[in-house]
């Protein structure tokens, strides 16, 4: 491939977009954890909003996945451990698929009765926190001007 014009490398366009994130390695054991917390939340999020329904305590499920979830841990270099870690897999997908009934249920309830809760179907409108002022005088001026220039 032959380029008509020389590239110039004197420029240097930076996006330096940032955010604070919770990121993990996606194993198994710890998606079905996450999953759970998920939707524990919101189902604790419509009981909050005044739509309840037959359950124990939903942070009982979250204690019996953390639970579940130090077993698998400590299981280790054990000299069953694959055998210990599959039955603990086997108890958090069963743990789930309760949580998710559980989810399911709340999502009908909430789909039905959302009107008697204190919840809308407005869409959540996520703002940005203020630009500083030169990043909005860079933004406004069309970003005609580079950010740093290299040296010679």
């Amino acid at each position: 491939m032959i380029l008509e014009d020389e590239l110039d490398f004197s420029r240097h366009w930076v996006d330096s977009t940032c955010i604070k994130a919770d990121i993990h390695f996606p194993v198994d054991w710890v998606l079905l954890r996450d999953a759970a917390r998920s939707l524990i939340r919101s189902i604790e999020v419509i009981r909050s909003n005044g739509l309840k329904h037959r359950i124990g305590n939903p942070q009982d499920f979250v204690r019996s996945m953390n639970t579940l979830v130090m077993q698998f841990t400590h299981t280790g270099k054990n000299k069953n451990g694959i055998i210990l870690r599959k039955k603990i897999l086997r108890g958090m997908k069963r743990l789930l698929e309760k949580i998710e009934s559980h989810g399911h249920r709340y999502y009908e309830l909430l789909d039905k009765n959302w009107q008697q809760s204190d919840l809308s179907t407005a869409p959540i409108i996520w703002e940005a926190p203020p630009l500083s002022p030169t990043t909005r005088a860079i933004l406004m001026s069309g970003l005609n001007t580079p950010l740093t220039e290299s040296p010679g």
